[in-house]
């Protein structure tokens, strides 16, 4: 059976055609096991995404301790602790010059041009309240900036099911006291509903 190489120009292709550009943003989750065999493994992936963002743009890995999060508080340190969420995020957390956020449960590591803005200040400021604790996805935590900076996220080789952003979604809700998710969509068809009732015609 014909095994198939994945290059770094295949991967840089592919950002191509998803429109990240030079300057960009971009978060992104990997499962360096499903994408096949990579010549040159996490580092060509990594260096794929440094390349296509380019000196003016800002790579970002999540860098959480999945595996480890009932003892997160007790064996967090920044430098040291691994990331439990895949490889490659692992070997980008390890390169010189990598900055990453300073929280136990969901941290994120980022190079380029604005790692240091996002990532600085994690448990600064304006706290929500969460199962993850106060400050994993505070008004100054590297989740929210990047939404308000308009980062992109991109998935290789995994689910969208394992984007982070979720819990900051998840966050949001609680603070804005919003009703859950069910009670959300009864509410949007029984309102649609009623519109198509009293629409003319």
């Amino acid at each position: 059976m014909k095994v198939t190489t994945v290059t770094k120009q295949d991967i840089k292709n592919a950002l191509t055609r998803l429109g990240i550009t030079s300057g960009d943003m971009v978060v992104f989750h990997s499962s360096l096991k499903s994408m096949g065999h990579v010549e040159g493994g996490a580092q060509t992936v990594i260096d794929a995404f440094l390349e296509q963002v380019g000196e003016d743009g800002t790579v970002c890995v999540p860098t959480l301790l999945s595996q480890s999060y009932s003892i997160a508080y007790e064996i967090w340190d920044r430098d040291t602790t691994p990331s439990e969420v895949g490889h490659i995020t692992e070997v980008f957390r390890t390169m010189p010059g990598t900055l990453r956020s300073n929280n136990p449960t969901h941290s994120l590591a980022a190079r380029g041009k604005y790692a240091n803005e996002l990532t600085c200040e994690h448990d600064g400021y304006g706290p929500r309240p969460g199962p993850f604790g106060e400050y994993a996805f505070s008004h100054s935590s590297p989740w929210q900036k990047l939404y308000n900076y308009g980062g992109k996220i991109v998935w290789v080789g995994a689910s969208t099911l394992t984007g982070t952003h979720r819990h900051l979604a998840e966050y949001v809700a609680a603070e804005k006291g919003w009703p859950s998710i069910r009670k959300r969509r009864r509410f949007w068809l029984v309102t649609v509903a009623r519109r198509m009732r009293s629409s003319p015609g």
